[in-house]
Parts: structure tokens; sequence; C-alpha cells
């Protein structure tokens, strides 16, 4: 939901020599053989979960063995996926609607409720959320759960006691699944296979068109939703009404798709930045989660939330802010803050803001560092690997 929608201008392009000149080959298409195995996407929430296992889907799809369906209630949440999946030339996906309760607010135990006869059919459903466990409690039993996270978030509540009970993880690191051993959780199996998304990205094309018609630089402010944590609450509207009033810098705000949800129903509240060059706000647009922004941008601007690791695809400047003052260092949850400038208050964020380019250097190995232990990359692509692991789930090998 842009209040101000820019034109394009010409590209920028990510330095970083792994995203260059690689050609994306998909393997041969499958042959005729009927399927043994019937496995489900489920998306029940919101549509960033998306990019992160559709690619692993379509990977699963080209198996002949595996006959793969992608649901949710959500019609525009289908069609963002098919269009998707034009990225991956051979897949065979089958996309479903599931029912939906009419006339109610968007319940992800009700949606449950009402298909769990459809999804107790499959064998294996794959679930980017923990919600869908609740199917266990109404009374699915034959489908394995395996859970495919979403997000780098080094805060996604490794210590989580429902991660034991997925029958497979699929970790985009190793790093994660560490944290989820150091707090105890012993998932019954595991694998890392890679971050899907960037494969997705990486066949979208990392060169974006420019977000402003202008050339000044480009902030994006980017809170996270959780209330505890959040930068939003206690100086959300500062940062605006700053950025508002100056016309050095541009400024996208684009919270976790989670904090205005659904967009259509805060979009009043931002009226009084309507027909401000310097201000793009958008409030879950796709172009808020297929990383445009995070491509785009020059700096980085926000608190806990993971996208700050998908900007780090290239190093660029990153300001945290804390006006919590939480005691931070040493705390796995905000190992982030540790590859830029921490600020408390809004004298702080400018200062920080202005001079990046005298301390950003001292930073930018390190962020290298986060991002290559965030996004191992092997021979293998991400969702070729989170195929092979399904299939062995499903044909019961180790």
């Amino acid at each position: 939901m842009p209040v101000t929608t820019a034109p394009p201008r010409e590209a920028q392009s990510c330095s970083d020599p792994r995203w260059q000149d690689r050609t994306v080959v998909d393997a041969a298409p499958p042959d005729a053989t009927p399927a043994r195995w019937s496995v489900g996407f489920l998306y029940n929430a919101q549509a960033h979960h998306i990019l992160h296992s559709l690619p692993l889907a379509c990977a699963l799809s080209r198996h002949a063995e595996v006959a793969v369906t992608v649901m949710s209630p959500s019609a525009t949440h289908l069609a963002l996926a098919e269009r998707l999946a034009g990225y991956y030339p051979g897949h065979r996906l089958r996309f479903q609607r599931l029912r939906a309760p009419p006339g109610l607010a968007r319940s992800k135990a009700v949606v449950l409720l009402l298909n769990a006869t459809t999804l107790a059919r499959f064998d294996a459903l794959v679930l980017p959320e923990r919600t869908s466990l609740l199917l266990r409690r109404l009374g699915v039993r034959h489908p394995k759960l395996i859970h495919s996270f979403h997000g780098a978030s080094g805060h996604d509540r490794a210590g989580d006691p429902r991660l034991a009970q997925f029958d497979l993880l699929l970790a985009p690191s190793a790093q994660r699944l560490e944290r989820i051993a150091a707090a105890g959780i012993r998932p019954r199996a595991a694998a890392v296979t890679g971050y899907n998304k960037l494969d997705l990205i990486r066949r979208m094309g990392t060169d974006r068109p420019q977000l402003f018609p202008n050339s000044a630089p480009v902030v994006l402010y980017n809170p996270h939703h959780r209330p505890a944590t959040s930068s939003w609450p206690l100086v959300g509207r500062q940062v605006l009404d700053h950025f508002a009033a100056q016309r050095e810098r541009n400024l996208v705000f684009a919270p976790h798709i989670r904090l205005f949800d659904p967009p259509a129903a805060y979009r009043s509240t931002f009226r009084r930045y309507e027909g401000l060059e310097q201000l793009r706000i958008d409030l879950g647009s796709t172009a808020s989660i297929d990383m445009t922004y995070t491509l785009g941008a020059d700096l980085y601007l926000g608190d806990i939330s993971s996208q700050v690791t998908e900007f780090l695809i290239r190093p660029r400047p990153c300001v945290f802010l804390n006006p919590r003052g939480i005691d931070w260092q040493g705390r796995p949850d905000f190992a982030a803050w540790q590859l830029g400038r921490v600020v408390r208050t809004l004298p702080e964020m400018v200062d920080a803001i202005r001079t990046a380019d005298e301390w950003q250097a001292e930073f930018a190995e390190r962020q290298r560092e986060a991002f290559a232990e965030a996004f191992p990359e092997g021979e293998v692509p991400a969702p070729v690997q989170g195929a092979e692991a399904i299939l062995k789930l499903l044909r019961g090998e180790r």
C-alpha cells in the first residue's frame, strides 16, 4: 500500500559475486510415473511465508513419485504462489483453495478446523509456521508434519517446545539448529537445506528499479511486529515525522507484514504523509516481502526484524533503534545488533545516519560473515536439498 508510488529509474545491481552470472538450471522434467505420495504446502498466514517455501514445493514437484499441492484459504495468496511458481519452469504444482469462515475475521485455527478432513489425506504437510500443529489436536494423525521455517531470524523463538513435535525440521542454516539444540529442544529429525527464498530472488533478478524519482540516498525503516522489542510503538511516528520534514534522504517505511495486518485497515492512519516525494509507505505489498526494498536501499533502520540479514546481501550501513534501553550485549536474540550502530534516541539516530559513511567500514567484514553464516550456499540449491530431505522422510530413510 504505497502512499506514494515512485516511477522506476535505473536499476541497482548487487555486487556480491555469488549473485552474478550464475545460471539457474532445473532438473530434467519428470516422467509420467504415478505418484506414490501426496505432499501439501499450506499457507494459512501472511503472504511472506510463500516466498520461503514455494521454491521447495516447485523442486519437490519435479519428482514423479510425489504429487504436490499448494493450498491456502486466500485467493490472493494462491495467485501470488502461481505467479512466483512461473520462475520454476517444469514444476507440476497443483493449487487448491481451502474453505474459509465467511464473514469472520481471519483465524488460522478456524481454517484448520474447516479443512481438517482435506488435510488429513496428505502423506506430508509442509508448514512455514507452527500454529498448524493444532491439526494433531484435531485428530489429523496421518500426514508427516514438516517445518520449513521463514526468515533468517536470530530471535525466532529457538526454545519453542513445539519444534519437537514436527517430524522434520528443514533449517536454513546450521546456526538455526545449533540455537534450537542449545535451548534444549530435540527435534525428531532435521536437515540443513539452505535459504529457499534467495533461490527465488536470484531467479527474479537482483537488479530492481530505483525506488524514488531522485538521486537522494534511501533509508529503509523496517520495524518488527513484536510489541516488546519493536521500535514502532515508542518512536515510530517520530522517525516518520523526521524524514517527512527533510529532503536530504528518502525513506521507505516497510514494516514487518504483521505489524499492520490487514494493511487496508490502517491506510487512513498514514494519510498525513501522502504526497511527500521523499516518503514511500508500504504496509504489506509484494514489494515489501520480495526484497525490492532490501536490495534498493542504502541504509537499514530497524530493530529485530530478520530482513536485516537479507539486506546484507551486500554490506551497507545498519542502524538499530533501542528506545527501551535493552541490555542486548551477549544475547543471541540481538546478535544482528553487532552489525551496525545501536542508538537509543532520535538525535542519536540522526547522527548515526548522517555519519554512516564514516563508520560503516568497521562493520563490513562482520556483515559479510553474518550473511554467509545465515545463508550457507553449496553446489546444490536449497530447494533441491529440501526436496531430497522430504523424499528421505517419505521413504523412511534416515
